[in-house]
């Protein structure tokens, strides 16, 4: 046989990564051995490793400091839960399996990315009673409860903390003072398993949330009302195939909600403007704008851009113009993108 015919031979003997991936509850963290224990399934984790809730990164937690591998799976209580960190939730780990490592060299899996939730708790429903005394309805004695169950709290830990309750199609809210019965909400977070004290002041287990949208319309309760708005409610783009930015803009609002001008909100075009994985630069335009009071004029549109793109940016800068072309837009604003395979 030839040298190359045994170059051949060799190369077709390397044997590829195997690709893996588990979901299940987490039952243990080893610090020592960088072990993350999944459904009785060791996984190896590694300063590599990217590793997130559903709204922070272990890197670049909310006041900006690193957490440890084990202040995040085994580190102080998270709101309303009797197990440390993220112990006894759920986790998603994707990796590849490496057949020498472990602890004893007999295979394991190696984590490239590690998402964690304590549970994946979705509520629908209509909020029955609250009091709203701040814009985030956080003040001392604050409360909002939904469909006649328990209080809704926000998280606040930086491993998971709450975004800032806000309309569904993305606006931020002022809810001072806002009598919100009968509104509809969804929302996401986790149904503690102990006891806490209530702003209300019950004492019970409370539905302990990262996202409460709001769904209008709750014009009067704009955060921003008094200017131009655009806000992106999704961004997701599927790789190799389209882009889609679904959103709303609002114009100038009277303290009621109303319109200030005759126009409203159904004017210009929107932008998007993005950088694909190559560096390149891109610019799409979305020229119809849906009001969503018609006819007259509306004080809030709804817009839906899509595109076929060969590859997905990971963030977007929305702007809603007069014209295309233009240099001076009503309002700006900046989305992450979901990317899917």
């Amino acid at each position: 046989m030839s040298i190359i015919g045994i170059g051949q031979v060799a190369s077709a003997q390397v044997v590829p990564p195997v690709p893996t991936e588990i979901e299940g509850p987490i039952e243990s963290w080893d610090n020592t051995a960088r072990i993350l224990r999944v459904a009785g399934i060791d996984i190896l984790v590694s300063g590599q490793t990217t590793i997130v809730s559903p709204t922070a990164d272990r890197r670049t937690a909310r006041d900006g400091l690193t957490l440890g591998f084990n202040g995040w799976f085994n580190g102080p209580f998270l709101p309303g839960r009797t197990e440390r960190g993220f112990i006894g939730g759920t986790a998603i780990a994707i990796g590849t399996w490496d057949p020498t490592g472990g602890p004893t060299g007999d295979g394991i899996m190696v984590a490239d990315s590690v998402f964690t939730e304590p549970a994946e708790n979705v509520v629908l429903g209509v909020i029955t009673s609250n009091l709203c005394s701040a814009a985030n309805c956080d003040g001392d004695g604050d409360f909002i409860r939904g469909s006649n169950g328990p209080v809704m709290l926000p998280v606040d830990d930086r491993r998971m903390p709450a975004h800032e309750i806000r309309l569904d199609s993305g606006f931020a809210l002022d809810l001072t003072g806002a009598d919100l019965v009968g509104v509809p909400y969804g929302m996401e977070g986790y149904y503690g398993n102990k006891n806490v004290a209530t702003p209300d002041m019950a004492n019970e287990k409370a539905l302990h949330y990262f996202v409460l949208d709001l769904v209008g319309p709750l014009d009067a309760n704009l955060a921003n009302k008094d200017i131009d708005e655009v806000a992106v409610e999704r961004a997701s783009c599927r790789v190799g195939d389209e882009l889609e930015i679904r959103g709303s803009v609002h114009s100038p609002l009277n303290p009621d909600g109303t319109p200030s001008d005759t126009v409203g909100s159904e004017k210009g075009v929107i932008q998007a403007s993005f950088v694909l994985p190559n560096g390149n630069p891109v610019t799409r335009f979305e020229a119809n704008i849906i009001p969503d009071v018609a006819p007259g004029p509306s004080a809030t549109s709804t817009f839906r851009l899509q595109t076929n793109l060969p590859d997905c940016p990971t963030s977007v800068e929305v702007s809603w113009v007069p014209s295309i072309g233009s240099t001076e837009p009503f309002a700006t604003t900046t989305a992450d993108v979901v990317v899917t395979p």
